[in-house]
């Protein structure tokens, strides 16, 4: 993806240009960073460019080569990242995780249909379990709404369902493109079940199932996904080489604070101070 996103910002006397900053990385932590970066510009005047080619790879890339002061991860920094950028220390804080629920509509959730096993997900996603009933639910059509191969929740459900993306069916089901359309999807269309942040399954019109794993059912509370019993969730990181200073400690200070935190949750982010206990 060759996004460019640039927030160019005023910057008062109190900065200099050595105080310009350039952030790079995943398109799937860009918006609350951005956001974060709006609210600064107000209090700070930081000059920031956020840059989203090449994701994660193009984040590290570009932070081994100077061109990047801190890099949006959507995962935790791997020793293989270290290996090929030795030059680097690549120290990272934890914003928050990406976590991923099958919700269902209103409809098959009264049903009594609150929880599913890899096989049975899989029956739906492989399309040969069409309709409720072959669950224990209503005699109803199933109707999935899937994520747009490749990105997003997709990757996590995929991981979840077949180890390796790589091995995951594809395009067979109407796509969503955000949290907020997929929760809109199911929740006026009946016999749906999509993927989302567990986040959106409120109000009582869109419901998150747990997961049964050999007997054990497992919700996708915090509780579960903060002791990994959850696996439908991945890390997200901020990476930077060695300690942030200037600019970049200004704006990681302020996505680990509640204000910064908050623009996480709100897109449905599982965040490092919920998860945390803080």
């Amino acid at each position: 993806m060759k996004t460019l996103i640039a927030l160019l910002l005023l910057v008062p006397a109190g900065l200099c240009a050595a105080d310009e900053i350039r952030v790079a990385g995943s398109p799937i932590v860009q918006p609350p960073v951005s956001e974060a970066v709006k609210t600064l510009r107000k209090e700070n005047g930081l000059e920031v460019e956020i840059s989203v080619s090449g994701g994660t790879e193009g984040g590290l890339y570009a932070l081994a080569n100077g061109n990047a002061k801190l890099v949006m991860m959507a995962r935790e920094v791997q020793p293989q990242d270290r290996a090929a950028y030795p030059g680097v220390l690549l120290t990272q804080v934890k914003l928050c995780r990406q976590v991923a629920a099958l919700c269902v509509s209103a409809d098959i959730w009264n049903s009594g249909i609150h929880q599913l096993n890899p096989d049975q997900v899989r029956g739906i996603y492989e399309g040969r379990t069409k309709n409720w009933k072959e669950l224990g639910g209503p005699d109803e059509k199933i109707t999935f709404f899937n994520w747009e191969e490749g990105f997003g929740m997709w990757e996590l459900l995929a991981t979840w369902l077949y180890e390796s993306t790589n091995r995951a069916p594809k395009g067979m089901f109407t796509a969503v493109a955000s949290n907020e359309e997929a929760r809109n999807a199911v929740e006026f269309t009946k016999g749906s079940i999509g993927v989302m942040s567990p986040k959106m399954a409120a109000g009582g019109s869109v419901y998150s199932l747990s997961l049964n794993m050999n007997g054990q059912v497992v919700e996708p509370s915090v509780k579960n996904v903060a002791s990994g019993d959850y696996l439908m969730s991945r890390q997200m990181v901020m990476a930077f080489d060695d300690r942030p200073t200037g600019s970049a400690k200004v704006i990681v200070d302020y996505l680990l604070s509640p204000a910064g935190q908050e623009c996480f949750s709100k897109r449905g982010f599982f965040t490092a101070t919920e998860l945390e206990g803080r």
